[in-house]
């Protein structure tokens, strides 16, 4: 039985959103989960994440994308959002 039947998302992209910057990439997206309500009677049948993340293009081969996450309704309980962050290392050669 699937613990997440739907699932849906969405976003925006921009490319070279400062001048100067053409390689740079930001990009806003969204997230909903509907639980299974049949494995998780006891709580909220949603769950959903808004992310804001920056790549930022330090040369040809390296950039760096950091990225924010709220969490809202964690594992579908009327918990407080969780605010995450990360850092990613992007690496071509």
């Amino acid at each position: 039985m699937n613990k997440v039947p739907l699932f849906l998302a969405g976003g925006w992209l921009s490319q070279g959103p400062l001048p100067g910057r053409p390689r740079d990439v930001l990009a806003i997206g969204y997230g909903r989960s509907r639980l299974n309500r049949l494995l998780v009677p006891d709580r909220s049948p949603h769950e959903a994440v808004l992310e804001l993340n920056y790549s930022w293009q330090l040369n040809q081969q390296l950039s760096l994308q950091p990225v924010l996450q709220l969490i809202l309704q964690p594992g579908g309980r009327n918990a407080a959002p969780i605010l995450a962050t990360s850092l990613g290392l992007n690496l071509c050669f």
